[in-house]
């Protein structure tokens, strides 16, 4: 009675292309602005946790989540492969009837994404770290909930995150990148 425990595993397939228009076909030759070329993205992972009620008021949930990251950029360039381990902590309090304390403490990685870009502006700017490597975030909440009538919670959480492996946007311009503009 006093342990859950929950596994899962998700995979997701991305295909990332520069296109006209959301509507038409995507064009497999990036326009002169795009900092990202187009690849295939293939997210595996599975996750294991245990919620454990270690007294009547207090409830730990331990876990961990390990994904495999793999691009493929092009027919030309070599497959990368990164595996991530992100383990996580959480804390259930029940300070007083209907009201309890949810602290939680862990890491995530992801994919590097799309930036936002104005082409107007950044035309043919090389975005340093834009492709490179996987973004990690260490994570820190606490929250309070509140139990509503009709089974409805309220909840306030405050978070605190320090990330990393991201797009550097104020990067200084590369040697590689002498006669394109910097902005």
């Amino acid at each position: 009675k006093a342990l859950r425990i929950r596994a899962g595993a998700d995979a997701q397939l991305t295909r990332l292309a520069l296109g006209a228009s959301p509507l038409q076909s995507a064009d497999p030759t990036p326009a002169g602005y795009a900092p990202i070329a187009p690849r295939d993205d293939l997210v595996a992972g599975a996750y294991l946790d245990v919620a454990w009620r270690v007294a009547r008021r207090v409830e730990i949930v331990p876990g961990v989540r390990a994904d495999v990251f793999n691009t493929l950029a092009s027919s030309s360039s070599p497959a990368t492969t990164t595996a991530t381990i992100d383990p996580r902590l959480a804390a259930r309090v029940t300070i007083v009837l209907r009201v309890a304390a949810v602290s939680t403490i862990g890491i995530a990685h992801q994919s590097p994404g799309f930036i936002a870009f104005a082409p107007d502006i950044t035309s043919s700017a090389d975005i340093p770290g834009a492709e490179r490597g996987i973004q990690a975030a260490d994570q820190i909440s606490e929250g309070i909930e509140v139990a509503l009538p009709e089974g409805f919670t309220a909840s306030t959480t405050g978070f605190l995150h320090h990330y990393s492996g991201l797009p550097d946007l104020t990067a200084p311009c590369t040697e590689a990148q002498v006669g394109a503009p910097c902005f």
